[in-house]
């Protein structure tokens, strides 16, 4: 090889390499598009990072509670897995719940094991202190007002498994013809239904007792609302209950009502298990 040979190749090697003329370039277009997805993703990752909303507060339950029973409403209930939880809102129906003390609460706390807790039961139960002195309640049972309510509540809900059991098994049987009539508008779930109570005059009475006091009624009121108004008038305790001709008043009752109809108020009664109960302590004492 010749000098001039090897310059021309030493040459060529100290040229800058040029660029194909047939590389492709980007599109502009799917740039910005690819810019904004990667924000869009950004911000989702940065939604996702967000701190939950803090749970409202709760009064706790006074020290002076420890011990004693009181009455309380279930106002969560909570299953997941074998979880089985709820809280207890303690106090009057009528108060707002952040106006009263929560308490934690297990499902094999209630005594009668094949009641189903749910929100809106009324009960009675004893607050206790585990090791570590959180409240807990315990001894739970439901109150007489609440196992009226609870026998209608549950009475319903087996109505309504039944109810759609058949629809089923209608379905299963004949298949249903297609529909010819215009589709139905949806209800917005959220819209509740505004409901015009009916107000009437009742006379209330002290059980064993001549006098009695006019209270004026909305039937669309709750018995407990109810019961609270009539103790005030005789300055009776809270926990007496309402009853008419001797039968304890239940929403059905006090719908079929009319004016100057007479309700008294006075001391629970007692229910055949505590009778039972009294028989048999009564036979043990008398061994």
């Amino acid at each position: 090889m010749s000098t001039a040979e090897e310059a021309q190749i030493v040459e060529k090697k100290r040229e800058p390499r040029r660029r194909s003329s047939n590389r492709r370039r980007r599109n502009p277009k799917k740039a910005e598009e690819s810019l904004v997805a990667d924000k869009s993703n950004d911000d989702k990752i940065e939604s996702e990072k967000r701190e939950p909303k803090p749970r409202p507060v709760s009064m706790p339950v006074p020290p002076n509670f420890i011990g004693t029973k009181v009455n309380g409403i279930i106002s969560a209930v909570v299953r997941k897995g074998r979880l089985r939880f709820g809280f207890i809102h303690i106090g009057e129906i009528e108060l707002p719940e952040e106006e009263k003390p929560r308490i934690y609460f297990n499902f094999e706390e209630f005594v009668d094991k094949t009641v189903t807790p749910r929100r809106g039961y009324l009960v009675e139960f004893t607050c206790k202190a585990d090791e570590k002195g959180r409240p807990y309640a315990s001894e739970v049972s439901l109150t007489e007002e609440g196992k009226v309510y609870a026998a209608e509540r549950e009475a319903a809900i087996a109505a309504k498994k039944a109810e759609k059991m058949a629809e089923g098994e209608g379905n299963a049987a004949a298949p249903r013809p297609a529909s010819t009539s215009a589709p139905r508008e949806r209800k917005n779930p959220r819209e509740k239904r505004i409901v015009e109570g009916k107000k009437i005059t009742l006379l209330v009475g002290l059980e064993g007792g001549s006098e009695s006091k006019e209270i004026v009624v909305d039937l669309s009121q709750s018995i407990g609302r109810l019961k609270t108004n009539a103790a005030a008038l005789f300055d009776a305790p809270n926990h007496f209950n309402v009853f008419h001709n001797g039968i304890f008043l239940t929403k059905a009752i006090l719908i079929g009502l009319s004016d100057r109809d007479l309700i008294q108020i006075g001391e629970p009664r007692e229910t055949a298990g505590t009778k039972a109960e009294a028989v048999v302590n009564g036979s043990n004492n008398a061994n």
